[in-house]
C-alpha cells in the first residue's frame, strides 16, 4: 500500500514538472513570436536598414517603402502557402501504388511556375522602389542592388529536397576516409 502511495506522489510530481516545463516554454515562445506574425528572416531588417542608411531615404520615401515591403511580404507570403499546398498535393501521389506521371509532371511545372512568380513579384518590387527614388538616389540604389544581389547568390539556394544545387565543375569530391 505505502509503494502505490510512493508511485502516485511520484507520478503527480512528474506530471507538475512536465507541465511546468511546457508552460515555460509556452510562454518564452509566445514572446519572442506575437501571434499571428511570421518569424523575421535573418538578414532582413539589415537590408532594409542598409537601404534606407545608403539611400537617405525621405519621410515621404521611407513611408513608401515600408508599404511596397509589406505589399511585396504579402505576395510572397502567398506564394509560399501555395508552394506548400503544391508540395503536400505532390507527395500525396506517393501513396498510389500506381503514380499518374501527367499529374506528377504537372505538379513539377507548377512548382517551376511558382519559383518563377516568387523571381517576378521580387524583380517588381525592386522596380517600384526605383521608382520612389530621386535621380540623385538611382546610382547608390544601383549599386546597392549588385551588393544585395552578390550576397544572395554567394548563398546557395537549397534545391528541392533540401539539398544545395550541382556544383557548376561537378560534383564534389568524396570525403576523406580516415
Amino acid at each position: 500500500m505505502k509503494s502505490e502511495q510512493f508511485y502516485k506522489i511520484v507520478i503527480v510530481l512528474l506530471l507538475l514538472l512536465n507541465g511546468g516545463t511546457l508552460a515555460f516554454l509556452w510562454i518564452n515562445n509566445n514572446k519572442e513570436q506575437p501571434m499571428g506574425h511570421m518569424p523575421p528572416r535573418p538578414g532582413r531588417n539589415h537590408v532594409d536598414r542598409m537601404m534606407s542608411e545608403k539611400l537617405n531615404l525621405t519621410n515621404d520615401q521611407e513611408n513608401t517603402f515600408q508599404l511596397l515591403k509589406e505589399e511585396h511580404h504579402g505576395q510572397m507570403v502567398a506564394i509560399q502557402r501555395e508552394e506548400s499546398q503544391l508540395h503536400k498535393d505532390l507527395f500525396l501521389l506517393l501513396k498510389s501504388s500506381d503514380i499518374d506521371t501527367a499529374a506528377r509532371n504537372e505538379f513539377f511545372r507548377k512548382l517551376e511556375e511558382n519559383d518563377r512568380e516568387k523571381e517576378e513579384v521580387t524583380f517588381d518590387h525592386f522596380i517600384k522602389l526605383r521608382m520612389i527614388l530621386s535621380p540623385d538616389q538611382v546610382g547608390e540604389f544601383d549599386k546597392l542592388v549588385e551588393e544585395i544581389a552578390s550576397q544572395i547568390l554567394s548563398h546557395p539556394r537549397m534545391g528541392r529536397g533540401g539539398h544545395p544545387p550541382p556544383h557548376p565543375d561537378g560534383p564534389p569530391p568524396p570525403p576523406e576516409e580516415h
